[in-house]
């Protein structure tokens, strides 16, 4: 991995994507871990009741607290991302493609990798355009690979919102 490298593109943006959770999302979850809650207890599946607890804890924690802002670079080398000391070389990365989550836009860069196989990163609209000229001339454009979580959780989320 490089140190050093002409860079290409640079831009500010938060580490992850976020979006503010209102009261209605937080009484209406408090109210579905209540009572499955509740069933595992008279299962006596006190792990589970556990997991779930420190899952929702997880998640309250992440979308009460904005991320930081960081700067992410794109060099002749490979990627710069945020509180990784070297450069992610070009050799390492297979493909990307775009995403959107809650308004953030998103990169994903798939990797050779086994620890990330895929790193996101938040880029503003304005710079897209402009990563997608230069990725396009080193790495192929992939599609996403859905599998049957990816599946699952869309469906949940379309026909059970837990807000408006």
């Amino acid at each position: 991995m490089v140190k050093n490298a002409k860079v290409l593109l640079r831009w500010q943006a938060p580490v992850r994507p976020f979006k503010q959770r209102n009261r209605e999302f937080w009484s209406t979850t408090a109210a579905i871990l209540a009572l499955a809650s509740l069933i595992l207890f008279f299962a006596q599946e006190w792990l589970l009741i556990i997991v779930i607890l420190s899952f929702v804890f997880l998640y309250y924690v992440l979308s009460s607290n904005q991320p930081q802002k960081m700067e992410y670079k794109i060099t002749a080398k490979g990627i710069k991302i945020p509180d990784v000391p070297e450069i992610i070389d070009w050799k390492w990365l297979v493909g990307y493609w775009f995403s959107n989550k809650w308004d953030h836009e998103l990169i994903n860069l798939k990797t050779k990798l086994a620890n990330p196989p895929i790193i996101q990163m938040v880029i503003p609209k304005n710079k897209k355009k402009a990563a997608a000229d230069i990725l396009k001339k080193r790495l192929p454009l992939l599609s996403p690979e859905k599998n049957i979580l990816d599946n699952i959780a869309s469906w949940i989320s379309k026909n059970l919102p837990l807000e408006n």
